[in-house]
This record gives C-alpha cells, sequence and structure tokens, in this order.
C-alpha cells in the first residue's frame, strides 16, 4: 500500500514544482514521467480516477454551499463583518453571469487539485469591490519584482498579452499544496 494513489499524487506534484518550467504551460499537461505503477499522471487524469474526483467534488460542495464570512483583523483578533460588501459577492452574486455556490466551486476544485484558485477583482469607480471573476489556475503565475520585492501575479491569456495583477487585484484561494 505504499505505493498508493495519494503517493503517487504527492509524487507527480512534487516533480512538477521541483521542475520550475514555464508556467504558460498547462499545470495538467505537463509530462509526468512514469510512475512505479506504470501510470502517467497529470491533473487531469486524477480528475477521471473516481475516488480523486468524488473527494474533491464532495469537499468542494460542502464548502460551497456553506456561508463564507469576512473577517477584519485587529491585533490578534478576527472581527467579523457581517455587513460588508464582500460578504454579499461572495454569498449571493460575485458577478453578473454566476452564482455565488457556482464561483465558490469554481475555486475550490482548481484548489483542491492544483493548489490554487484566483479571481480577479473588478473595482467600481470608488474603489469598492464590485465583481469577482474566476482565473484558470493553470494560467495564473505568483511572482516577485525583482526590483521592489513586491508580489505580482501574471496572468497569461489563450490569445492575447499577458497581464500584470497587484496582489489587490486578485482574491487568491490557497488550497493544500507542497
Amino acid at each position: 500500500m505504499a505505493d498508493s494513489v495519494w503517493s503517487r499524487v504527492a509524487g507527480a506534484m512534487r516533480y512538477v514544482f521541483a521542475r520550475g518550467e514555464d508556467p504558460r504551460r498547462m499545470v495538467h499537461y505537463y509530462p509526468i514521467p512514469v510512475q512505479a505503477a506504470g501510470v502517467v499522471l497529470t491533473t487531469e487524469v486524477s480528475q477521471q480516477v473516481s475516488v480523486v474526483w468524488a473527494c474533491v467534488d464532495t469537499i468542494t460542495k460542502a464548502i460551497a454551499s456553506s456561508q463564507w464570512r469576512v473577517f477584519e483583523r485587529r491585533g490578534r483578533q478576527r472581527i467579523m463583518l457581517p455587513d460588508d460588501p464582500l460578504t454579499y459577492l461572495l454569498n449571493t452574486r460575485p458577478n453578473p453571469e454566476m452564482t455565488a455556490i457556482a464561483f465558490r466551486e469554481c475555486l475550490l476544485y482548481q484548489a483542491l487539485l492544483i493548489g490554487n484558485g484566483y479571481a480577479e477583482i473588478i473595482r467600481d469607480g470608488s474603489g469598492r469591490v464590485a465583481q469577482l471573476w474566476p482565473l484558470m489556475t493553470d494560467r495564473v503565475c505568483m511572482r516577485r519584482s525583482q526590483e521592489t520585492g513586491d508580489i505580482f501575479y501574471e496572468y497569461y491569456n489563450f490569445n492575447g498579452p499577458t497581464v500584470a495583477y497587484r496582489p489587490d487585484q486578485i482574491y487568491h484561494l490557497r488550497g493544500p499544496s507542497p
């Protein structure tokens, strides 16, 4: 049982992250070497394993169907903000084309299968968050500026230029990762 599906998934993920390849290549298309069991394991292949899919689906639906709360940090305390506009976006309508549950499921599936979920933050004229749009996780790369040391996100469009986002323009849902 030492060579279980989960140990193969962990080995594949270590391999992908250790190589540090160009993030424009989609993560689920990375060539993963054949494992001891003789199976080529990618994110796309792991989704086809019924146990993996059932686990991810169960976790995603349980978390996505619950209410997401917004908190503010004050020192070591977290204060819940029930009337914050972000609470409405996260729990009712993040953008005109998606329900809150569809949006949360989208981010959670990516976070659980790939390790991160990202959404672009659209602000209104006064700087308030107005919409959240999910981004394809395999097209986002978090980087650090060599000049300033600040973090920024690069998004590789299919047929367009690469877009750089500041951290305040991205909602980053961190999932399990090595």
